[in-house]
């Protein structure tokens, strides 16, 4: 044990080291950290060519993960395919790590356009796929960043990438998406994560970040959170409202865009072909637009 004397001797002497201390990640004014990222280039965030978009979440910019969630069947993987082939368009470059859907199912559409259009992409699968194992998935990132040079990654889904013996899921999934977002930084890519969503008590309420299934930590990690809904078809027979959705609309909500300051947010979009595609009916819902702020039960 120490003499007081030498606790305060320590302690000076630490004192005095921080002082003088000039290595990796020391503390400068504000001013001098600017100057020094004066060489480094910009990071220009990726845009989709969909307007409203593009605005509501300032492009997805590199070292970001965004999380798309919604109820199961609602459109998710739709909204990322459409998302993947609008970023390939404009020249960027990505890996699908698809668990949840075959591959082959996930990637037919843009053989299907290849086809149809003769434009090739930057796409990139791997061969085979290994659940369970966030180690392998990071691995496969970087490998896909060092062989292919991509900007971005689609992961559906995120419980397929934890180890869903552990009896720790809520914290697990924390890390995890805090260790992918360590990795966008690093390589300055974007990671799209899909999550699902917890059962809601009310069949009318509107999923949210806040009712991703599992933890809270999913909605407070991310940069963009991106709710896609399905709605039921406005036909009305006999004075009831039809129990369909055979008109393919749903919208796309920005529940949360921490660089623009966007909150809840909604986008109208319809299925056309293959795609999704913004609604001519975004203009005259813009008075609702955002305001809607559902309680959830």
């Amino acid at each position: 044990m120490l003499s007081i004397e030498e606790e305060v001797k320590a302690k000076i002497k630490q004192y005095e080291d921080l002082y003088n201390y000039d290595g990796p990640g020391k503390i400068v004014g504000w001013k001098e950290y600017l100057k020094s990222k004066e060489s480094e280039a910009e990071l220009t965030p990726m845009v989709t060519g969909h307007s409203e978009l593009d605005f509501l979440v300032g492009g997805f910019q590199p070292g970001e993960v965004i999380i798309v969630t919604g109820i199961k069947g609602n459109g998710k993987t739709l909204f990322l395919q459409t998302i993947t082939n609008e970023l390939c368009k404009r020249g960027n470059a990505g890996v699908v790590f698809s668990y949840e859907n075959n591959p082959r199912n996930w990637l037919s559409v843009f053989k299907k356009e290849r086809e149809k259009t003769g434009r090739d992409i930057k796409l990139y699968v791997p061969e085979s796929l290994n659940p369970g194992s966030l180690e392998w998935l990071e691995k496969r990132i970087i490998e896909s960043y060092v062989k292919h040079s991509i900007n971005f990654v689609m992961v559906d889904h995120l419980h397929y990438v934890v180890d869903m013996s552990t009896m720790k899921l809520a914290q697990d999934i924390g890390a995890i998406i805090r260790r992918l977002v360590t990795l966008a930084k690093e390589f300055n890519i974007v990671i799209f994560i899909v999550s699902h969503q917890k059962v809601l008590p009310d069949t009318k309420a509107e999923p949210s970040l806040d009712t991703c299934k599992d933890s809270s930590a999913i909605g407070q990690e991310c940069a963009t959170g991106i709710v896609v809904h399905r709605v039921q078809d406005d036909t009305v027979t006999e004075g009831v409202k039809a129990d369909s959705y055979d008109q393919g609309l749903c919208f796309v909500k920005i529940d949360k865009a921490r660089r623009t300051g966007t909150y809840r947010k909604k986008i109208w979009y319809q299925k056309r072909g293959d795609w999704l595609v913004p609604s001519l009916g975004n203009q005259e819902a813009e008075h609702d637009n955002g305001t809607n702020t559902t309680e959830l039960i």
